[in-house]
């Protein structure tokens, strides 16, 4: 009972993440992200680009 519990405590909460990101701004599915022409968007001499990611996409900011 305790771990069915806790399982969907954690699915209310991803949901809960899920929500609220797209409600606050627009973000890029991953795919779309990863199809993204950089050089054509930003110019090496004079841009600095930063990266962030969230903890739940850990793993996937490593591709």
């Amino acid at each position: 009972m305790i771990n069915q519990l806790q399982d969907h405590k954690t699915l209310v909460l991803k949901k809960i993440f899920l929500i609220s990101a797209t409600v606050q701004y627009s973000a890029l599915k991953l795919k779309k992200l990863k199809e993204l022409n950089i050089q054509s968007i930003a110019d090496d001499k004079s841009c600095l680009l930063f990266m962030w990611m969230t903890g739940p996409q850990f793993a996937n900011s490593m591709n």
